[in-house]
């Protein structure tokens, strides 16, 4: 047994003596050791340069020795290498090419470790044609989209649309575009995602990102996202001088900001809701006890005790509303999480905030 051990401990040493010696012999041969990933190419494009050759271009990547251009093959759907490009150079025309035929690329990075190449990951794909100006199928221009800025509140969503608008290079009056897909990308998905549809889906910090809408030849056009915490404005303006709101706002900020975040980061499915209450024992009473309050337990026992007014927290899917007073004469202090209360502008106190009492008829 002792013996097994000792030839197993040897075996181990060679393989690591060996392992060492062959990264030395990379880096004598002028190489280094592979460190990092090589990243993926980006800003990928290819437009018609004539009447029989395609532009590509691309965005340069750091630290790299070239690229591999790579021309899709329909009859073995792969895609096939076809050039490598020097790391000075960004773009490349593809010459000889049969007009109206349809023309795929990928390329990647490599970086060159002694005798050996490393490739990075192919890039997205982009396709163009070349043409007659008479032609009606044609290549795009970057897409027309309903939307250049977006902004949103900590995991709330927006649908953004977009169309093919087809390249200026064209005379048909009937001129359209080959291949009308849109693509869509988000350049920081920590911050928003986007789906193949063009939804957006803020995340749960905030921060800024660009979603693009990229056509079929890679011209795209970039959508500016800004994800906000509306929940905790700078302050509040216009709610009027009833004494309980005018508390809550001035005392209680901290305390309705944070529940108001907890929530609309945890939202409630659409049948869903909420209700939360204090009883004569000053014992938090919840309609749902299975919900997880939690995070925020602690600032909805000093709310709801220490607030000298009647108060309960009601949720659902779409906002927050702290119920103060008692009826007749009763009101809300809510926080609405996809819409910037823009069809209650006289009561809106802030971005996403807004007041409403109600009198006795």
């Amino acid at each position: 047994m002792r013996k097994q051990k000792i030839k197993t401990l040897l075996f181990t040493f060679i393989i690591y003596l060996l392992l060492i010696a062959n990264a030395k012999d990379i880096v004598a041969a002028g190489g280094e050791e592979p460190q990092q990933s090589i990243p993926a190419c980006d800003g990928i494009r290819v437009i018609r340069h004539s009447s029989t050759s395609l532009r590509l271009s691309w965005k340069p990547v750091a630290n790299v020795d070239g690229y591999t251009i790579y021309q899709y093959n329909k009859k073995r759907h792969t895609y096939k290498l076809i050039k490598n490009i020097s790391a000075t150079k960004t773009s490349w025309i593809h010459r000889k090419r049969k007009r109206n035929s349809v023309y795929r690329y990928r390329i990647a990075a490599y970086k060159k470790y002694g005798e050996k190449k490393i490739t990075g990951p192919k890039s997205i794909w982009v396709s163009s044609k070349v043409y007659q100006r008479n032609k009606k199928k044609i290549n795009s221009r970057a897409p027309k989209v309903n939307k250049k800025k977006c902004y949103l509140g900590l995991c709330s969503g927006y649908q953004l649309t977009a169309e093919s608008i087809p390249a200026k290079f064209g005379l048909n009056e009937a001129k359209r575009v080959f291949s009308p897909k849109i693509r869509w990308f988000s350049s920081d998905k920590t911050i928003a995602t986007v789906s193949e549809n063009g939804y957006i889906q803020a995340g749960r910090k905030v921060g800024r990102c660009t979603v693009y809408a990229v056509a079929h030849n890679g011209i795209r056009t970039g959508i500016a996202v800004e994800v906000k915490n509306y929940a905790k404005v700078s302050g509040y303006y216009n709610y009027g001088s009833r004494p309980e709101v005018v508390e809550l706002i001035s005392n209680y900020t901290p305390h309705i900001q944070k529940i108001a975040e907890y929530f609309s980061i945890n939202k409630f499915d659409s049948e869903e809701t909420l209700e939360i209450s204090i009883n004569n024992n000053a014992e938090i009473v919840m309609s749902n006890p299975a919900k997880d309050v939690t995070p925020v337990r602690k600032e909805i026992g000093e709310l709801l005790s220490d607030y000298p007014y009647p108060i309960s927290i009601y949720i659902t899917s779409t906002r927050v509303h702290f119920n103060i007073g008692e009826r007749p004469c009763s009101g809300y202090v809510a926080f609405v999480f996809d819409d910037d209360c823009h069809e209650f502008i006289h009561e809106r106190i802030a971005s996403h905030w807004k007041v409403c009492w109600f009198y006795p008829v």
